[in-house]
């Protein structure tokens, strides 16, 4: 058996070698693993932002006839994002107390039943209450888009 200068075998040398680079590839792996496992769930804010846009978008341009509004052109909308069944808007209008028109609404109407159920996959709501042009406006939205993974 040869001896090295560090008093012991070259064997040695190879083995230390190759547990430190399987205890640094252990840390890179976990470290990947924890980072990545993790969704995001973002339903609810997703709700929020869809709600202030139609919101802003009904406040910028004014309700005008009320009984013909077109919100995806006075809110800048994509039909085909709201229809892919993951989103959902109504919104009402009410002037001193009363409804005045029948809602709009568009998307998955299963979520404004959905959206009271307890669940983790169920969709997330938001109801935004705001006033517009002397009418009070119910602006109630929905996500159900858990998101694609990192």
């Amino acid at each position: 058996m040869l001896l090295n200068k560090k008093g012991y075998t070259d064997i040695s040398d190879m083995i230390i070698f190759m547990l430190a680079f399987v205890v640094i590839g252990l840390v890179i792996g976990f470290s990947i693993n924890i980072f990545y496992a993790h969704d995001i769930d973002l339903r609810k804010q997703e709700a929020g932002v869809l709600g202030d846009k139609i919101a802003e978008g009904l406040s910028e341009n004014g309700l005008g006839d009320i009984n013909n509004l077109n919100i995806y052109e006075l809110v800048d909308l994509n039909p085909n994002v709201i229809n892919n069944g993951y989103y959902y808007f109504k919104i009402e209008f009410f002037q001193e107390g009363n409804k005045i028109r029948e809602p709009i609404f568009d998307g998955n109407r299963e979520f404004e039943v959905n959206c009271q159920l307890p669940g983790d996959k169920l969709p997330k709501c938001k109801t935004l209450r705001v006033r517009i042009d002397n009418y009070d406006v119910v602006i109630y939205t929905g996500s159900n888009y858990l998101g694609e993974g990192l």
